[in-house]
């Protein structure tokens, strides 16, 4: 830059787009960042397959779980109370 300061140009910009060196440490550690990287977002992206799994499994259980309960009061439940109307003696030996 004092070369451009010189002959009298004022460098506002400037981009670098590649440096090296005589022994290869530069690419190197670009190359390990980049391995890095992406063994990272590898990580991340398995870690929220595994929530969403998760996420599936507790949704199914659930919904399995009020089904049970649906076709528990349609099959035992209905039938007590009707009898019950019809005045039969309804004795529950268990509950939850």
């Amino acid at each position: 830059m004092a070369v451009a300061a010189k002959i009298g140009l004022e460098l506002v910009n400037v981009n670098i787009t590649d440096i090296n060196d005589a022994s290869g440490k530069i690419e190197a550690q670009g190359k390990k960042a980049a391995a890095e990287s992406i063994e990272k977002a590898r990580i991340a992206e398995a870690l929220e397959r595994r929530k969403g799994a998760s996420g599936v499994a507790e949704a199914e259980k659930l919904r399995d779980t009020e089904v049970a309960v649906h076709v528990a009061e349609k099959d035992i439940v209905r039938p007590l109370f009707v009898l019950a109307r019809l005045n039969f003696t309804v004795q529950v030996l268990c509950c939850r």
